[in-house]
């Protein structure tokens, strides 16, 4: 039996591992820093090492430097996982018998085929399409299902709802299941009634708080007729679907409606912000890091930030909480600007302001799409208009922050985006 030793300050990444490792006949043992995984490696000589480059007690590469001057261990291959690293650090690590570096958010089933190279085993994965999408508004859990179901994927979603629920403290959630450009058969119904089964766990306040957006005759079909799911409500458009959680079983239209909804849409304190398809972001103890001053530093030294906002007072507030934190900050006062920038820069995360003379902040969403550009950005508001808010979403932006802004919420939004184990 292989050994595989986890080095990882995450539980729910450690957990999720341990079950599919365990599931293939894997041996693995979990660490959680660096001075215990290296006690370990010593001891037991794993076959492969699964290495966060961003651990405490020992760092990756004082436990990379011991492992090299040791002639038992030194030849044991180490896979590296990382929320983010600078290529001088790349360089270092060339030195150390790193097989392969994966950066954060990780693509599961091609740490799963490194892993398969470097140990001669195969996974057993499921190779059907599927895409898949979790964050949070309001204590509304969206799930983005589209292409089909995917049993793994499915799998880790169930860990990122946790990861999220524990995050926001979210006892009672509302759900929306959004199944978009899927076409559904008999040959799906286990795994659908996998979905809705977890989504049924979850939501445990009952059916009423769960609704499902498709278009789909299947999954209509399917739920109505359903013993356990016929009580979830099936809506065909996204605005149908948010007013019957927000508005409860009445049916009728909230009063003020479209601003309530652009309201919580743009809820600042309870966003996350995923945009990754096939890869599930996990955020580790995100409350914890936010408190910790040297944690904090970690994942933001170093950054390249842009702030695209023609209010002056919003670019002075993140240029000074970001520069006390060793990140370089650059500010924009229209879209215009931050465009031509993009021709000679690149940066690691964007704050972009809606409203702004000349190039607004969905002009500048439009640039981005048609020119494929994507990075992690958090959209700022202080607009409550249910179309724009739906208008961005469609452009792929999830994370938003409603004005005034305080420091601590631009950290945890940050820690949210940047922090991710996958």
């Amino acid at each position: 039996m292989k050994q595989i030793l986890v080095i990882d300050e995450s539980p729910l990444f450690r957990e999720y591992l341990w079950r599919k490792f365990s599931e293939n006949a894997i041996d693995i043992t979990l660490s959680t820093n660096g001075r215990d995984g290296l006690a370990k490696i010593r001891t037991m000589k794993p076959d492969l090492i699964l290495l966060d480059y961003h651990i405490s007690g020992k760092d990756c590469i004082e436990v990379l430097r011991e492992k090299k001057v040791n002639t038992s261990i030194v030849d044991i291959p180490v896979i590296i996982t990382a929320s983010r690293i600078d290529p001088e650090d790349l360089v270092e690590l060339a030195a150390y018998n790193v097989s392969k570096i994966f950066t954060k958010p990780i693509k599961i089933d091609a740490l799963f085929g490194a892993i398969s190279q470097l140990l001669d085993i195969t996974f057993d994965l499921d190779a059907s399409p599927g895409q898949v999408d979790v964050h949070i508004n309001d204590n509304i859990i969206f799930i983005e299902i589209s292409t089909g179901l995917n049993q793994d994927k499915l799998e880790l979603l169930r860990f990122k709802i946790l990861e999220l629920m524990d995050l926001y403290r979210v006892r009672s959630p509302k759900i929306l299941v959004m199944l978009n450009n899927t076409k559904l058969g008999k040959a799906d119904g286990t795994k659908l009634s996998a979905l809705f089964e977890m989504v049924m766990e979850i939501a445990v306040a009952g059916p009423q708080n769960i609704r499902a957006l498709t278009e789909d005759a299947f999954v209509k079909t399917y739920l109505n007729g359903h013993t356990r799911f016929g009580r979830i409500a099936v809506a065909e458009n996204i605005t149908a679907a948010v007013e019957g959680l927000l508005g409860g079983d009445s049916g009728e239209r909230p009063e003020n409606s479209a601003e309530q909804i652009g309201n919580r849409l743009l809820s600042g304190e309870k966003q996350i912000g995923v945009g990754e398809t096939v890869q599930l972001q996990f955020t580790t103890d995100c409350a914890e890091q936010e408190t910790n001053p040297e944690r904090l530093k970690e994942i933001i030294k170093g950054l390249k930030v842009a702030v695209v906002d023609d209010d002056f007072v919003i670019q002075e507030l993140i240029k000074n909480a970001f520069h006390t934190l060793g990140a370089d900050v650059s500010a924009y006062s229209n879209g215009e600007e931050y465009l031509e920038a993009l021709k000679e820069e690149t940066f690691n995360l964007t704050f972009l302001d809606i409203m702004m003379p000349k190039v607004d902040g969905l002009a500048v969403l439009e640039a981005l799409q048609e020119k494929r550009i994507r990075q992690p950005m958090i959209v700022l508001s202080a607009l409550s208009h249910r179309e724009t808010v739906l208008r961005a979403y469609k452009l792929g932006i999830k994370s938003y922050m409603v004005k005034p802004l305080t420091p601590g919420a631009i950290f945890k939004k940050v820690i949210e985006i940047l922090r991710a184990n996958f």
